[in-house]
């Protein structure tokens, strides 16, 4: 369950926090982008390989929505660190399954619809992983972490 911080009286339920997928053949786990409920409660908030991390701030409705964002570098070392190898999801396999920004696997809809950071097979990081445009290594992006399932 997730807590709302702000208000103590709301909780929700973490619906489907990660997926399964086969993609090539290959198998892998993908795992939801990250609330900042869910980031503060890892305590990682103060931690200096994360200093980066900060609030997205998404309004659904009338309610206010934080999501997670963080430099290319700090969400690629974050997902590697919290999640496992090869870190932040890679462009062709969102590409092709569809992970971000789309209903197919019932995420919140306010978090998969905010700019997003993708690897490339070369390391480089980009932004709209269907058009590629490179990401700025300053700038801050949601992310959705990626490892190989067993």
């Amino acid at each position: 369950m997730i807590f709302d911080f702000n208000d103590h009286s709301r909780i929700a339920m973490n619906y489907k926090r990660e997926v399964n997928v086969i993609v090539a053949g290959n198998k892998y786990r993908i795992r939801r982008p990250y609330t900042w409920a869910e980031f503060k409660e890892l305590n990682l908030d103060k931690d200096p390989g994360f200093l980066s991390a900060e609030p997205s701030i998404i309004r659904e409705g009338g309610n206010i929505v934080k999501g997670l964002k963080m430099t290319p570098k700090q969400a690629n070392d974050f997902c590697l660190r919290t999640y496992g190898a090869p870190g932040v999801i890679s462009s062709a396999i969102n590409f092709s399954d569809g992970v971000i920004p789309s209903g197919k696997h019932q995420w919140p809809i306010y978090l998969s619809t905010q700019a997003y950071v993708t690897k490339e097979p070369n390391g480089m990081f980009v932004i709209n992983s269907n058009k590629y445009i490179p990401a700025d290594m300053n700038g801050k992006y949601a992310f959705a972490c990626l490892a190989v399932a067993p």
